[in-house]
């Protein structure tokens, strides 16, 4: 495939979009416009499209860092700092526009919310939300990410956030990447070590989610739910 200048006036995603309006557009023109340009007579929508392909669409590229980004033809830091910053900006606006609704903080409330930051994560992120005794989120944050199959969990952190923001309650998530979120043995020796650690300090782990691509599993209810988002 030759330079995007080269298809038909109208074929060209800028042209398409003036013409027609940007929703008019694919997802690999759509990317397209954000690559700008190609690679050595590889022309921009190809790249996006094989983009696309390889990570299995646009949803699956919200969590991909620069590094892995620039793992692709034709990306190199300025791109991939383009796309992931794209990406963030969209995961961004999906918990703000959660977090606008008149809503009880609860286990569902809290999927959904990070079901759009976590599900297409190629590696494990673990997230510590605290709340009030009223339910109310005081502070919510990545701690750290792991590798694509572990993540390991320390209630040392957990516990310094805690102290540091005077707080008493809190919800422990993270995702698995292979797509279950049934809990795996690791899961569950961990997460009732932080139970029984929480209890010693005075302290009260709300629950434990685990998300995944269309589910997400509650330790305080010991079972799975779907996300229908």
């Amino acid at each position: 495939m030759g330079l995007v200048k080269e298809l038909p006036k109208l074929e060209r995603p800028r042209e398409k979009a003036a013409r027609y309006g940007i929703e008019a557009l694919s997802d690999s023109e759509l990317l397209s416009i954000l690559l700008n340009n190609g690679y050595q007579g590889y022309n921009a929508i190809q790249i996006s499209t094989d983009i696309l392909n390889k990570y299995n669409g646009l949803n699956n590229l919200s969590n991909i860092p620069v590094s892995e980004f620039k793992k692709n033809k034709g990306i190199k830091t300025a791109k991939a700092m383009i796309l992931a910053a794209i990406f963030e900006i969209h995961n961004r606006l999906m918990i703000k526009s959660l977090e606008n609704k008149e809503t009880i903080i609860d286990e569902d409330y809290l999927a959904e919310k990070y079901y759009h930051a976590l599900s297409g994560a190629n590696q494990e992120c673990f997230v510590v939300v605290i709340v009030n005794s009223k339910k109310q989120i005081l502070f919510e944050r990545i701690l750290y990410r792991g590798t694509e199959n572990m993540l390991t969990i320390s209630f040392d952190d957990i516990y310094r956030i805690l102290i540091e923001q005077q707080a008493k309650y809190y919800y422990l998530i993270h995702n698995h990447v292979q797509g279950d979120c049934s809990p795996s043995e690791y899961d569950l020796i961990s997460t009732n070590s932080i139970v029984l650690q929480s209890k010693k300090h005075g302290k009260v782990m709300l629950d434990h989610l685990i998300i995944s691509q269309n589910c997400y599993y509650s330790f305080s209810k010991k079972k799975k739910t779907t996300i229908s988002c």
